[in-house]
C-alpha cells in the first residue's frame, strides 16, 4: 500500500529509511521495492537519490565503494536466506 493511498507511515521500511543517513546503502529484494523506497524518501522530504539501493542481482556494482551505513529491508533477508552464499559474498565486499 502506498503512503498516498492511506499507508500508515509507521512501517518497518519507513522507520529504517528514516534512520539511514545520506550516503547509505539499503538492500532490497527487487528494484520495484527500491522505487517504492524512493517514493517514501521523497514523501519524508529527503532526496530519493541520497541512498543507494542494491539487490543480490546488482550488488557487484558496489564493490569497493564506501558507505556511511548499510541496512536491509526485511524482504531482502527473507529471499536472501535461500541464496545465502550470494548474501555472504555481498557483505564481504562492503567497506565501511
Amino acid at each position: 500500500m502506498k503512503v498516498s493511498e492511506g499507508g500508515r507511515r509507521s512501517g518497518r521500511t519507513f522507520r529504517q529509511l528514516a534512520d539511514l543517513p545520506d550516503g547509505a546503502v539499503y538492500l532490497v529484494h527487487t528494484m520495484k521495492e527500491a522505487e517504492y523506497c524512493r517514493y517514501l524518501l521523497k514523501h519524508m522530504g529527503r532526496n530519493p537519490k541520497a541512498i543507494t539501493f542494491a539487490t543480490l542481482q546488482n550488488y557487484h556494482r558496489l564493490e569497493g565503494a564506501r558507505f556511511t551505513a548499510l541496512d536491509a529491508d526485511h524482504s531482502f533477508w527473507r529471499h536472501a536466506v535461500s541464496r545465502h552464499h550470494e548474501a555472504h559474498a555481498f557483505l564481504s565486499l562492503c567497506v565501511f
